[in-house]
């Protein structure tokens, strides 16, 4: 009798599986991993369950059969479940591989080959699961539900499955015209028709007419749960493709040749300007596609090189011998980076000996033009001039991954070339390491937001001096995230990031500039002056003015080189809800440049304003990045419609305009409407480019010199607040999150984006990207340390892989005493500093001295075993198994108590260890080295 109703329960089984199917792929679309496993795991258990039941029945009771009598089923409703029947069977045939396959990736965290199975297990088994619950409907003749039923299954499973995916916001500004994109698709029509000549015409004339402009560069790329689409000057896609249709039809070249080569070795031969960089580089994109364009290129390099510009300078080396770089097979993203990464990320996976054999067999064609082709020797000075730049700035290019990918095709070079080669590679290797940051001369350190500290600090005694500031509040910043604030209290905002050149500590106390003497906290230039360098005449309460909500947190950041000390003053509002503006419509906050040989006298030309009718509504947003004798900012406009950002350039020792970009990005803030906003940005400069997160959906990099779109990547922005209690806009707190550049990357972590990822330095494809939910907390980039550990901070601490952004650990850990579903215990309360292979990490009334650890407290045995077929040859894929999921040691925790009960950002100076908190900064004297007292 129990029988009879089986068809029922597996009915019920069905909707109920295809249910837990479509919430699970919401979780996963919102990040929330752990309950989409759970889900996952229940529906996997409701089919088997359903699986069980179903072969109960059919062998204790033969199969219902649809009703034949016309009368009774309408032929059409006869034929229709015939051939649902048939589909739901073959399909569910394969249910069981699919799903067993996407749950056992997914449990042994193989990402990418979890993703490629679900792509098409998810929609099978949604499938399955709805045509069963069909043909029980059709079967017992309830047909209008069948119907409705059918029509929410084909919108379910032939919607688009990247809910939440989609780009939010608008392209660059910059991008080409209806009418340039018109010619380009011209150029690709007459080219697939075989008229050549027609076709490059059409590109010579997009040439001159596309300074400036952007194109997208191929397709979107993706990974984790991050989408990026990277833009490319026009004239750059033109380059591409003239040197692509030009390799495609010899005839066609051998007469492009005819017609420019003479005036191509004009060019090269003539001389030029020694600082007339621009002039050789435009030279060198008119005839890149010459015999004389790789030259020209080459040429152009040496003048970086010689400048110590290295990322241009591989740029160019790129530009000349294109198979440096290559396209990425298969996985995601996709698109095109460069040999040395690819290689080694591969070799990431692959034992040693398969990737030498890899690296051989794909760059066999250039082996044959290094045997023979007239372009052998453009190769090989490209390759060496890449180990020389790599060798100069191993801080900003991978140079391990270099000199191994040039070692392993060093076989493909003969006779004295590799001799030279080998002897180039070798001497790369002994190439002493680059200076440590002895002072903290800007926010992170430098330039590039990547320095780090050495030597042991003690925290555990009073100390050496304090000073007392003026505190800020964020009670009335509306930014829509949920409270607390990550990484910091609202009564008391760590808004103070000091400065040192040795001597004296400035701070940027956001309506005054104070200086202190380093040895002993006395004020400087004198005692009389209380340490006030420089005053805005604002008081505390017009400083943050209360006529409209805020949304946002003053920073106070400084920037000090060759002894002059710049910062951003005045109201910390950056966009007005009213379009307030000072009486002749400038700007309400200006930068300063305070002389401290002449004790703080300003340089000429400062205080420096935005004025019209250059700048419209704008405000600079944050102290400036010093490119030669250039001071360059962020500078955001806003009108009704939104805010606008883009860069401004202007001499540093008397405030002349140099260049204006006008507009790289535009949007809206979250929360901003009817709001006065509040912004802090901060370029990032490195190896001769400068790196810009708009926080508007777009990284964009930039020649210094002019101010030039070198590439734009736009990103994928987060959907607007929601009421969704499983989703978190936490990070929605990244006031200060400049770009971070190290081993050929950029590190992003967006205000406007749960996830942190990586682009590759030279033209912004997407090479790694973290899941939604993964370090949606995480407000501060410490830094990448020589173990290639990306460390990111917020309320935990958590170690990245920088080459694949897989998360090697996290404090506090899931194991970790004291940690709440809520909030972790410690909570990070501030910004850390990376020491060495330790990390300093500030808590409520304490700051710990961590470290990740690859071994086991107390052996050798490594903590991970190897996967099973994982490599176990000692190879670095074997290394890196082992270093996955590594426990993170508490070296030493130093108990501040009261006086660091509201946590505060750590910044080194010399010999001390700078403390500000929201009220006071302290400073602490080196020690003897930390004690190993690992907790249990």
């Amino acid at each position: 009798m129990l029988v009879q109703w089986l068809p029922h329960v597996n009915v019920t089984l069905n909707a109920l599986a295809l249910g837990l199917l479509i919430v699970g792929f919401v979780l996963i679309k919102r990040g929330h991993e752990t309950v989409h496993r759970n889900v996952m795991l229940a529906a996997l258990a409701t089919s088997i369950l359903f699986l069980v039941c179903y072969l109960v029945y059919h062998a204790y009771v033969p199969s219902k059969r649809f009703p034949t009598d016309p009368a009774v089923a309408p032929p059409a409703a006869r034929y229709f479940y015939y051939g649902l029947l048939a589909s739901h069977v073959l399909l569910a045939a394969t249910v069981p591989f699919f799903a067993l396959a996407a749950v056992y990736y997914g449990w042994r965290d193989r990402r990418d080959m979890h993703r490629r199975v679900v792509r098409w297990a998810w929609p099978i088994w949604v499938y399955v699961s709805a045509t069963g619950v069909l043909v029980y409907l059709m079967l017992y003749r309830i047909y209008h539900v069948a119907v409705l039923l059918l029509a929410i299954m084909f919108w379910i499973v032939g919607a688009d499955h990247s809910w939440g995916d989609e780009f939010h916001g608008t392209p660059p500004s910059r991008k080409a015209t209806a009418e340039q994109l018109l010619k380009m698709e011209q150029v690709e029509q007459l080219a697939s028709v075989g008229q050549m000549e027609e076709a490059i015409e059409v590109l010579e004339q997009l040439y001159d007419e596309g300074l400036g402009r952007l194109v997208e560069a191929g397709d979107v790329q993706r990974a984790g749960t991050q989408w990026v689409q990277p833009y490319i000057p026009l004239r750059t896609w033109t380059q591409r493709k003239l040197a692509e249709l030009l390799r495609a039809n010899n005839e066609t070249r051998q007469r492009y040749l005819a017609r420019h080569d003479a005036a191509a070795k004009a060019a090269a031969t003539r001389p030029v300007h020694a600082d007339s960089l621009e002039e050789l580089f435009l030279t060198a994109q008119r005839f890149h596609a010459t015999s004389w364009g790789a030259k020209l290129y080459l040429a152009l390099a040496d003048r970086y090189l010689e400048r110590g510009w290295t990322l241009p300078a591989v740029d160019m080396l790129e530009r000349a011998v294109p198979e440096l770089r290559s396209e990425m097979a298969g996985g995601d993203p996709q698109g095109t980076l460069p040999w040395p990464l690819v290689w080694h990320n591969y070799r990431q996976e692959t034992p040693a000996a398969s990737v030498e054999a890899m690296a051989l067999d794909r760059w066999g064609r250039i082996g044959q033009s290094l045997r023979s082709d007239a372009r052998a020797q453009e190769i090989r000075e490209a390759v060496h001039r890449l180990v020389l730049a790599a060798s100069a700035s191993p801080e900003l290019l991978d140079r391990r991954a270099i000199v191994d990918w040039v070692s392993t095709i060093l076989p493909l070079v003969e006779g004295e070339d590799r001799l030279k080669t080998g002897e180039l590679v070798a001497a790369a290797q002994s190439w002493p390491p680059p200076p440590e940051v002895q002072w903290w001369s800007e926010f992170a350190g430098n330039a590039r937001r990547n320095a780090a500290a050495s030597g042991r600090f003690r925290l555990d005694e009073w100390p050496v001096w304090s000073q007392s500031l003026e505190a800020f509040t964020a009670t009335s910043d509306k930014t829509p995230a949920s409270q607390p604030r990550v990484g910091e209290s609202a009564d008391g905002i760590l808004a103070f990031f000091p400065v040192s050149d040795g001597e004296r500590v400035y701070v940027n106390g956001l309506n005054r500039i104070y200086a202190y003497r380093l040895a002993d906290g006395h004020p400087w230039p004198s005692r009389q002056s209380g340490g006030v360098l420089f005053d805005a005449q604002i008081n505390a309460s017009a400083f943050l003015p209360l006529g409209y909500p805020l949304v946002g947190s003053p920073r106070g950041t400084l920037t000090l080189v060759d002894g002059v000390l710049y910062a951003r003053m005045g109201p910390p509002v950056t966009g007005w809800a009213n379009f307030e503006a000072a009486i002749d419509g400038g700007s309400m906050g200006y930068l300063i440049a305070l002389d401290l040989a002449r004790e703080g006298m300003l340089l000429p030309g400062f205080p420096l304003r935005l004025l019209p009718p250059t700048f419209q509504h704008a405000e600079i947003e944050g102290a400036p990045v010093i490119v030669d004798d250039l001071a360059i900012v962020s500078v955001l406009e806003r009108d009704d419609v939104g805010v606008r950002r883009g860069v401004a350039a202007f001499n540093r020792w008397h405030g002349h305009l140099e260049w204006y970009t006008g507009p790289l990005a535009t949007g809206s803030v979250e929360g901003m409407d009817r709001a006065n906003l509040i912004s802090h940005q901060l370029l990032s400069f490195a190896g001769g480019r400068l790196f810009y997160n708009t926080n508007l959906g777009s990284i964009v990099c930039l020649d210094p010199l002019n101010g030039r779109v070198v590439w734009q990547t736009r990103y994928r922005r987060a959907a607007g607040t929601t009421t969704d209690v499983l989703r978190t806009d936490r990070f929605r707190y990244r006031t200060l999150t400049p770009c971070l550049i190290a081993r050929g990357l950029v590190f992003c972590a967006p205000q406007d984006a749960a996830e942190i990822f990586a682009l590759d330095v030279t033209d912004g494809s997407l090479v790694w990207a973290t899941d939604e939910g993964h370090v949606d907390d995480a407000v501060h980039l410490l830094g990448v340390t020589e173990n290639d550990e990306l460390i990111c901070s917020g309320d935990y601490l958590v170690w990245l892989d920088c080459r694949t952004g897989r998360v090697w650990g996290r404090f506090p850990g899931a194991n970790t005493p004291g940690v709440v579903h809520a909030l972790p215990d410690p909570r990070g309360m501030g910004r850390g500093l990376i020491v060495d292979d330790h990390v300093l990490w500030p808590t409520a009334g304490e700051v710990l001295v961590l470290r990740l650890d690859s071994q086991q407290p107390g052996g050798s045995t490594p903590l991970v075993p190897i996967e099973d077929g994982a490599p176990a040859d000692g190879s670095p894929a074997a290394q890196r198994s082992m270093q996955l999921n590594r426990p993170v040691r508490v070296v030493h925790r130093y108990a501040l108590g009261a006086r660091g009960a509201e946590g505060g950002n750590l910044v080194p100076a010399g010999d001390m260890l700078l403390y500000a908190s929201p009220r006071r900064i302290m400073a602490f004297a080196k020690r003897d080295a930390w004690r190993d007292i690992s907790l249990r």
